[in-house]
């Protein structure tokens, strides 16, 4: 994976935060399917073959072939455009290869076909920060939050952005609530550490 930038995501810390889990990604991609197909023509053989696709882009994900994986999401989302799971999972393949723009287009559309799913918030706002837009990846994390009151991996990310901006006391009380939570003391206190490190690089730079 690529270890570039740092954020707290559930399973990777690509651009110095945390982002969703596959494993939750995978159930609400199978909800989706199945309400799809419950909706439309029950001959229609679409929704298994995108499962089918999407099975074997997970499998490349795994594997760190995201390129390949892409295709595979691509192929899956021909098949079931209005599966918004779908959009989610490439959009993580995206962000992998630190393809953030491309990565910011699915997750707009997860969050259209999705609005009240809170860990498509959570990996947007880790894109808008890694395209250097803070103030909108804090309100997506504002939001993850609301959506999901004990999502610690957003008050974790939140912290680390609010101390990129110099919000100091922000900071701290997001990361009080992030380990009340439960996330990790020490890797919290790592991607804090690298957020003030980049802070005072950045500082110097001015």
């Amino acid at each position: 994976m690529n270890r570039g930038v740092t954020l707290l995501a559930l399973g990777w810390s690509s651009v110095g935060v945390l982002k969703s889990s596959c494993r939750v990604l995978m159930l609400k991609l199978f909800r989706e399917l199945l309400s799809n197909f419950l909706r439309g023509d029950r001959g229609d053989d679409r929704p298994r073959k995108a499962v089918l696709q999407y099975q074997t882009g997970v499998r490349r994900a795994r594997k760190g072939q995201h390129n390949r994986a892409i295709e595979k999401f691509t192929s899956a989302i021909e098949l079931s455009p209005d599966t918004g799971a779908l959009y989610h999972h490439r959009a993580s393949s995206y962000a992998e290869l630190n393809r953030h723009s491309e990565a910011m287009r699915d997750l707009n559309s997860a969050v259209r076909l999705n609005p009240s799913y809170p860990d498509i918030y959570l990996d947007r706002g880790n894109s808008n920060r890694a395209l250097g837009e803070r103030t909108a990846a804090t309100r997506d994390y504002s939001e993850a939050v609301r959506l999901r009151p004990d999502f610690g991996e957003a008050y974790a990310n939140r912290a680390v952005v609010h101390v990129e901006l110099g919000e100091d006391q922000l900071a701290r009380e997001d990361a009080e609530q992030a380990l009340a939570l439960g996330i990790d003391e020490e890797t919290l206190e790592e991607l804090l550490q690298h957020a003030r490190e980049r802070a005072k690089a950045s500082a110097n730079d001015h």
